[in-house]
């Protein structure tokens, strides 16, 4: 096969077709079959036409198809082939974030095509583009294509490269579960686990020679021991590269950009409840390090910021940096479908229309699918500075909630007095006055009612019980609270979660008139 770097208008030239550009700026080129004309070659270039005719909306060329000469017109893409991207030690030379890309974009078009019923049953790097400009990649080559009907059984050909040709090939077995298992070789390679895959045995000839088959069990053998390897560090890659296809990975969930397991759906579910009262849409920022939060309430006057860490869930999986915008309301009616002690799954799809729950019950046979529309938010993210507190008093979140709500019936601010060994919350109002003091308090036998207070000078500043109240609805989430103080900055309310994650909530204090 000559380098199309050899030659720039030329983009493929195989035993089976050749491609290349036709007009000056190169941005459409011409597919002709390189055979002879006959029954065969009609009947394959017709299935490529109907396999294009299927995707063209979404793939990155339209085609426009001659019967005269079997030639397909389509857009040129400026790349080369992933093939061609490699050192002299046939290594690949494309670097580990663009990788990522590369197995985003091309996952995602397979998920698509298998969307249509279209294999592609010919992925490899050879008919992927990589774009280094646009950090791109594009799956080309429909010639090999299947076509298929819903629940249709795909009949068995021997036809493919052979490095990339699953093991149920021995099998006489074909399907949608190979493509996958082409993909996972090729990211083998462009992660530089392996050189660019060279097998040299023909693929028929491994019903009919023991050599041909005797290197093929071999190069499975390897890409075994790779998936084993990896089962551990990359669990989506080693599911990929499963033996047995009805354990691979499927081109349904190659498509999800998003997927986060929770065991107890009972934690989204109190994290929505606290704050659906001060933001009412907000952004979920998701991507590999967990799902966080931040927003103001519309007087800007309290900020909530949550960050649930990956290791919060199991699995977690986030495949690029996604932005979910939720009507909190309508989460929270949807949330309360879920028994507190249900899994709870969130998946997002590339693009995403909407977010998918999945509410799995953990004492019978029940499963609830939800989706949910999503929204375009413009949200501005604040720089929240890091600050050393005055003070910062660690309480029973039982117990700020009850102070919160007695001092509440009274007035509508409270002052928060922290000094040496104590912390006071006072408050003043129209049928009275109001005060409760604690102390620095520690008890082995009950360490959920410890007190501790850390002052590196005394504290008083006034907030809105209203916003308080509010705040402490996220008591049911962590057994403490931790206070954090300054003079003339926000007070910081944190509940810490599982997995070092946290919801907290920053107060404004009342100055001046306010008070």
């Amino acid at each position: 096969m000559m380098n199309p770097q050899e030659d720039p208008n030329l983009v493929a030239n195989t035993y089976h077709s050749r491609i290349e550009k036709v007009n000056i700026n190169g941005t459409i080129a011409v597919k002709k079959t390189a055979q002879r004309r006959t029954g065969r070659t009609i009947v394959q270039w017709q299935k490529e036409v109907k396999a294009m005719q299927l995707v063209a909306k979404q793939v990155s060329f339209s085609a426009y198809q001659n019967f005269d000469d079997l030639s397909l017109t389509m857009r040129s893409e400026p790349g080369h082939s992933l093939d061609q991207h490699v050192s002299q030690t046939m290594m690949c030379t494309v670097d580990a974030q663009d990788v990522d890309l590369v197995w985003l974009n091309i996952g995602s078009a397979i998920g698509f095509l298998h969307s249509r019923l279209v294999i592609h049953d010919d992925v490899k790097p050879e008919n992927i583009i990589w774009i280094p400009e646009q950090h791109r990649a594009v799956l080309i080559d429909f010639g090999a294509a299947i076509v298929t009907e819903s629940g249709e059984k795909i009949q068995f050909n021997p036809s493919g490269t052979p490095p990339y040709a699953p093991p149920e090939f021995l099998d006489r077995r074909k399907g949608f579960e190979g493509d996958i298992w082409a993909l996972g070789v090729t990211i083998l390679f462009a992660r530089q686990c392996i050189r660019l895959p060279e097998g040299e045995w023909i693929l028929p000839h491994c019903f009919e020679q023991e050599e041909p088959l005797r290197q093929m069990r071999a190069w499975l053998s390897e890409i075994e021991q790779w998936r084993v390897r990896m089962a551990d560090t990359d669990e989506v890659l080693a599911k990929m590269l499963e033996a047995d296809p009805d354990q691979r990975m499927t081109g349904e969930e190659m498509m999800q950009m998003l997927e986060a397991r929770l065991e107890q759906a009972s934690i989204l579910k109190k994290v929505v409840d606290a704050i659906k009262d001060l933001v009412q849409d907000c952004n979920f920022d998701c991507n590999d390090s967990g799902i966080a939060l931040q927003a103001m309430d519309n007087s800007h006057v309290a900020l909530v910021s949550m960050m649930l860490k990956s290791d919060t869930f199991s699995p977690f999986r986030c495949d690029r940096n996604i932005a979910l915008g939720i009507n909190l309301n309508s989460f929270q009616k949807v949330l309360r479908c879920a028994q507190n002690e249900d899994i709870l799954t969130l998946k997002a799809d590339d693009s995403p229309d909407v977010v998918s729950l999945v509410f799995e019950s953990s004492e019978q046979d029940r499963i609830s699918e939800y989706d949910i529309k999503l929204m375009d938010i413009d949200q501005e993210h604040l720089g929240i500075p890091d600050t050393e507190y005055a003070a910062t008093i660690t309480m029973p979140s039982g117990e700020f909630q009850r102070i919160c709500r007695d001092l509440s019936a009274l007035s509508e601010s409270v002052a928060i007095e922290a000094e040496k060994n104590a912390v006071k919350f006072v408050c003043n109002g129209d049928i009275g006055n109001g005060a409760i003091s604690l102390r620095n308090h520690s008890s082995v036998e009950k360490p959920e009612q410890n007190v501790n207070i850390e002052l590196s000078e005394p504290v008083a500043l006034t907030f809105s019980l209203k916003y308080l109240v509010n705040f402490c609805k996220a008591s049911g989430l962590s057994g403490s609270v931790k206070l954090c103080l300054s003079n003339e900055v926000p007070l910081l309310v944190e509940y810490e979660l599982a997995s070092n994650s946290y919801l907290r909530f920053y107060l404004a204090p009342k100055i001046g008139d306010d008070e």
